[in-house]
């Protein structure tokens, strides 16, 4: 054995006929679609805007009122640092607390790329946890009702999760912020 294989790892398989078609069709109708290559700029656009607004946003984050005037963020920096969640603020500044300034300009970059390209899993759970926010405030649905409704199926982990989110116990989050 060479520790190589020269041909497609479908070729002669019952599926082969199968993936020379789809290859076929990307070829024709993904990679050379005028719409997909249309989205693929957009997409470039607004990332490469993000960044060039969030690195300088968060490059002075640490600067104190002390600091000299071009090393502290101008009011629109610190807006957009204000889009970050207060906990992934919270986790950055625990991973930071006692760390070189390299590496803490290493975590403010993973702020940035972590809040420009979440997973989509991390979105579709900040759109469940918004809709948890929403139904404790506006509805006497227990607790349990609404993790199962948004197919949490473990309470502790809604909790946990909720909590990870929010600051708040879904417990407290009602308290809190519910219509009496």
């Amino acid at each position: 054995m060479e520790g190589t294989f020269r041909r497609e790892i479908m070729e002669g398989t019952f599926h082969g006929g199968s993936i020379r078609i789809l290859k076929a069709a990307m070829g024709r109708f993904a990679y050379d679609s005028e719409g997909i290559l249309t989205l693929e700029l957009a997409a470039q656009t607004i990332l490469t805007t993000l960044l060039s607004r969030f690195v300088p946003a968060v490059l002075y984050l640490d600067a104190g009122d002390d600091a000299p005037e071009e090393y502290r963020p101008t009011a629109a920096e610190k807006k957009l640092v204000k889009l970050l969640s207060e906990n992934q603020l919270a986790c950055y500044r625990a991973d930071a607390e006692g760390k070189d300034e390299g590496y803490r300009l290493y975590l403010r970059l993973l702020l940035v790329t972590d809040f420009i390209s979440g997973t989509p899993a991390h979105y579709i759970q900040e759109l469940k946890i918004q809709q948890a926010k929403d139904l404790l405030a506006t509805t006497q649905r227990s607790t349990k009702e609404i993790a199962y409704y948004l197919t949490f199926d473990d309470i502790p982990y809604f909790t946990k999760v909720f909590k990870k989110y929010t600051g708040y116990t879904p417990q407290s989050y009602r308290k809190k912020f519910g219509r009496e």
